[in-house]
């Protein structure tokens, strides 16, 4: 089954149909260019489009993660129950050796976001961009927010909180781009 078949995707009045993350961030940049979660800067959007891929991409974190859970729920770890294992398996493509690597690529993934972040609030120039947004709801699958600001059934929170090293400064972002740009409470 071809994977990119059953990706959400958005349409828009007579224009083409947009599946992938990156063409719909620029239709929603388009309609609704203030406030721009694009840089116009070319370096920071390079980088915006970069660091984004490595998130939200095929291969980036979130998937990854997914691939993580999926090893560990088909193993009997944790994870996903079994059968919503075997249904993301095909879906993200999932082989024993990916699942076996996950947790590697995780950590590096992990590791290279809180070092480029460093010190700064924003991942790209002074304001907030799609990648912020995108790094911030990304870690609820590492740990997700208070049940107080995110209401979450028992057994998803168990399952995205599953061990892993989260380094304090993207868990400080998440809040921070939380508290100030985004809308609390949520509810999955």
């Amino acid at each position: 089954m071809d994977r990119a078949a059953k990706r959400p995707g958005r349409v828009y009045e007579k224009e083409k149909p947009r599946g992938g993350w990156a063409e719909i961030l620029l239709l929603a940049e388009r309609l609704a260019p203030e406030p721009a979660l694009v840089p116009a800067d070319p370096y920071e959007r390079a980088l915006l489009f970069g660091l984004s891929h490595e998130l939200v991409g095929e291969g980036g974190l979130a998937w990854t993660r997914r691939l993580q859970l999926v090893h560990a729920g088909l193993a009997g770890e944790g994870g996903f129950a079994p059968p919503v294992a075997k249904y993301l398996a095909k879906k993200y493509g999932y082989t024993p050796a990916l699942g076996a690597s996950a947790t590697q690529r995780v950590a590096s993934l992990l590791a290279m976001f809180s070092e480029g972040l460093g010190n700064r609030t924003y991942y790209c120039g002074d304001a907030l961009s799609a990648v912020d947004i995108y790094s911030a709801t990304c870690m609820a699958m590492f740990q997700p927010l208070p049940e107080e600001h995110c209401r979450m059934d028992a057994a998803t929170r168990r399952i995205f909180s599953l061990r892993q090293d989260v380094p304090p400064a993207l868990l400080a972002h998440r809040d921070r781009i939380y508290r100030d740009h985004l809308e609390l409470p949520l509810s999955l």
